[in-house]
């Protein structure tokens, strides 16, 4: 096939891509977007991205098939916040010379006193090149002379050693974009299916000759802003994503790179970097050996497996689909990715007669997987999937806080592909019946001076205990627990019990003093303290995302304060009990005073894990009312001497 190519394969690039769509060439510009203040159509914008262009072409020699891709960007910085544009960082994977990034230039344009454009070029010393790991380099350098009304500039070009690994195009960024094009001049012997996710019209045409290419164009898009709980940025993001479908050379039977998920399961099965690893003779490991000496429940001897690999490995931030470099390299480094320690995972369980197969997943941040098309690149990470005594498991041996008996938060409510020779197929993931919970018991006593002094007892289980504990071993429970609404309090100290013991609640006990708000002869205080929902997230007048908090939600507060005789209770919050039709909030408070006591409860759950957008005004306005509950303060008023 390659004589082939090479006698045939000529790319001619006899037009600009700029004069394709009527956009400045580099280099120009118009003092009109020099003189701009804001964007017309996100007037809020810190930069406005006027010019996002690629340009993709084969490149064919004696050795290799290389893909071009040349890029060019042209942005406008319209506030002091948007000058952090001017930093480029450029990642690219290195290893083996794989992909290589050259031509780089930039420009900034600015106007003098006079109102003449004044251009500065980047300077070539102060582009710089180094290696993030083993794997991956960055290219970084800074624009100058930048400041609110520049335009900045650059355009650069990476080469792949590779024929199918064509970059996706994303349209839509955080901030708003005017022109976004991607010109794709590919041989006619390669056939690529693209997917495009759009909500605006994209512009998709050939140019006049066949090597002018296809271009895939929008314009005036608007940014899209990271919300809250929201399930995945990049799925939202207008895009067009491409894989090889086949090669048609004259004269060869077709190659055809369409799967299905039995296809794709084979191959995976039979790489060196996925399926090959499972086989491996994995050395020293004979502390596990002792560990499940005589042990014959399938379910403690995964527990112990599992836990064995989460304490002796260590996960090195990145998440990958394969262990290229293997999983012995990776356990004795005692150190890799997530498929390096989920596949010597899977192989450790095979190896101890418990039933595991790997599990490529897509994480929220990620992005939903469309289970109709088997496109590898739709994942980015590979897990564990196990069952002993009749039970399925999710595992992350990467994740040092999460159970072998609650789903890993990042993939709750996601669809995955279980690699398994005999029974590969795309699963569901879920669980309904665990949950996030804390359970808040509070004890103050007030003073007649108006300090307060108490303690607090909190009990999180489930996703509650996984959020609590990375808080305690991050060493930020302090400054978590200092943090209340309408109140200011100190934290003499705390402690937390449980924290080896994964099946059972996290216990927080904290010691604390401080005073309450005052005016006049009043004074406030709250009562949603320690529970870690004190602030509405749901403010925003619309939302472009779904909601995906990823588990149902449970919050209970109990309180006594004790209030000297030197203060009346004015004003009680009072007694409630509100259920959506649907039963999905249910939010209840109850209050009493009797003999310089304070008694209350409250308690709030949020019964669906999951609302669509359109769906958000009505959330937006019971969280409203929610939050309003829930910071409605006790009101004291000292007595009159």
């Amino acid at each position: 096939m390659r004589k082939i190519l090479l006698g045939t394969v000529a790319i001619l690039i006899a037009q600009l891509l700029q004069a394709q769509n009527k956009i400045e060439p580099y280099g120009k510009i118009s003092k009109e977007d020099l003189e701009m203040k804001t964007c017309d159509f996100d007037p809020d914008a810190s930069a406005y991205c006027l010019i996002d262009a690629g340009e993709v072409h084969y490149e064919v020699n004696r050795f290799s098939i290389n893909i071009v891709t040349r890029f060019r960007r042209r942005i406008k910085i319209l506030k002091e916040e948007g000058n952090k544009r001017a930093d480029i960082k450029i990642h690219y994977y290195s290893k083996d010379n794989y992909e290589q990034v050259s031509n780089i230039s930039g420009i900034v344009y600015n106007l003098d006193a006079s109102g003449n454009i004044i251009t500065t070029k980047l300077e070539k010393s102060l582009i710089y090149d180094k290696k993030v790991d083993d794997k991956y380099s960055e290219i970084s350098f800074a624009m100058p002379d930048v400041k609110p009304g520049s335009v900045i500039e650059y355009k650069y070009e990476t080469s792949k050693k590779n024929y199918s690994d064509i970059d996706d195009w994303y349209f839509q960024e955080d901030i708003p974009v005017r022109y976004s094009g991607y010109n794709l001049i590919i041989p006619e012997y390669f056939v690529f299916s693209y997917k495009v996710i759009r909500r605006q019209p994209m512009e998709k045409f050939s140019g006049k000759r066949t090597e002018d290419g296809d271009w895939f164009v929008m314009r005036n898009i608007p940014s899209l802003k990271d919300e809250p709980y929201m399930s995945g940025y990049r799925d939202y993001l207008q895009r067009v994503d491409f894989q090889l479908a086949a090669i048609n050379v004259p004269g060869e039977s077709t190659i055809s790179y369409t799967t299905t998920w039995d296809k794709l399961s084979e191959e995976l099965t039979e790489s060196e970097a996925f399926g090959k690893q499972l086989r491996r003779n994995v050395s020293g490991t004979s502390a596990l050996k002792t560990l499940l000496k005589d042990e014959k429940d399938d379910r403690k001897k995964m527990d112990i497996i599992y836990k064995f690999v989460q304490s002796n490995m260590s996960w090195n931030g990145n998440y990958a689909r394969a262990s290229y470099d293997g999983v012995k390299e990776a356990w004795d480094k005692k150190s890799g990715s997530v498929a390096d320690i989920n596949l010597l995972l899977v192989n450790l369980l095979k190896d101890n007669d418990v039933k595991a197969a790997p599990l490529l997943v897509s994480t929220r941040d990620n992005g939903r997987v469309n289970t109709l098309l088997p496109f590898l690149g739709q994942f980015n990470a590979t897990y564990a999937c196990a069952e002993a005594n009749g039970q399925t498991f999710i595992l992350n041996a990467a994740d040092k806080y999460n159970p072998s008996s609650l789903i890993p938060y990042e993939v709750q409510f996601t669809d995955a592909f279980l690699v398994d020779r005999k029974n590969s197929r795309v699963i569901n993931i879920e669980d309904l019946d665990k949950k996030l919970q804390h359970n808040v018991s509070l004890f103050m006593n007030i003073e007649k001076n108006g300090n307060v002094s108490g303690w607090a007892s909190v009990a999180s289980s489930d996703y509650g205990r996984n959020i609590r504990l990375k808080t305690y071993r991050d060493k930020d429970m302090k400054k978590f627990f200092s943090e209340n609404e309408g109140i200011k309090l100190n934290v003499d100290s705390f402690n937390v019990t449980n924290d080896a013991v994964d099946t059972l609640p996290l216990m927080q006990k904290i010691y604390f003093n401080g005073t309450m708000q005052n005016s006049d002869d009043y004074s406030f205080l709250p009562y949603n303290l320690f529970s870690g929902i004190a602030k509405n997230p749901f403010i925003a007048e619309k939302r472009e995302s779904d909601i995906d908090f990823g588990f149902k939600q449970s919050y209970s507060i109990t309180g006594t304060y004790m209030v000297p005789e030197e203060f009346t209770v004015e004003e009680l919050p009072k007694n409630i009990r509100m259920i959506l039709p649907d039963t999905s909030i249910a939010v209840s408070r109850m209050s009493q005073y009797q003999n310089g006591v304070i008694n209350f409860r409250v308690s709030v759950d949020f019964m669906r894990p999951q609302y669509l957008v359109e769906e958000y005004p009505g959330v937006k306005e019971v969280y409203k009312k929610i939050f309003a509950l829930l910071n409605e303060q006790i009101v004291l008023k000292k007595k009159k001497v």
